[in-house]
């Protein structure tokens, strides 16, 4: 099983506080290996402490299932296919926004969990880490064709899809720095 390094976990890390600085949320960031154990966590000054926990099980939820925690909300509600599950966990399971698999080679490597932002603001910073980083490969060739449809631009395989959609968000938002991208990309003010 692969998994992530934590050199990578370090430069995620950086990424997530870096995202979370453009867009003036301080957060706390845990980066995961692919078995859900805390390779980096940070708290930016003005996160609040409650945070540490619940990026921690954000990025766990993530690696253990998959998929983005965005996800698994509408899976537990009641009458839904996983109902209850929550309980069977331990109490580490979350069900809201923040947490986002990181995969190589389509198996997953480990994850990142935010916590400090709003849910919407969390899930933008794990998801900007995760396309601005390539991982996984295949949410960010989907993610990039949405952001390109978006503002506008082609669908194509080629080029610097990342640097292509950043750079005419950048031109919509000139002196407002990368948080203003990424928020008008993702939705977040």
């Amino acid at each position: 099983m692969s998994s992530l390094s934590l050199d990578e976990a370090t430069r995620i890390s950086t990424a997530a506080r870096t995202t979370a600085t453009d867009l003036g949320t301080p957060v706390t960031i845990t980066v995961v290996d692919g078995s859900g154990h805390v390779l980096a966590q940070s708290r930016m000054d003005g996160a609040r402490f409650g945070t540490l926990n619940v990026s921690a099980n954000k990025a766990f939820t993530a690696a253990a299932f998959g998929m983005p925690t965005k996800i698994m909300g509408a899976l537990v509600q009641p009458g839904a296919p996983l109902y209850g599950f929550a309980d069977a966990t331990g109490g580490r399971f979350v069900s809201f926004p923040g947490g986002q698999p990181m995969v190589r080679n389509e198996e997953v490597v480990g994850a990142v969990g935010v916590s400090g932002g709003s849910i919407d603001q969390d899930q933008a910073i794990a998801d900007a880490t995760a396309i601005l980083h390539a991982y996984p490969a295949q949410f960010q060739k989907y993610w990039l064709d949405g952001m390109r449809q978006k503002l506008g631009l082609q669908t194509a395989e080629a080029g610097d899809a990342v640097g292509e959609v950043l750079a005419v968000g950048a031109d919509r938002h000139a002196g407002q720095g990368r948080g203003a991208v990424l928020g008008e990309l993702v939705g977040v003010e």
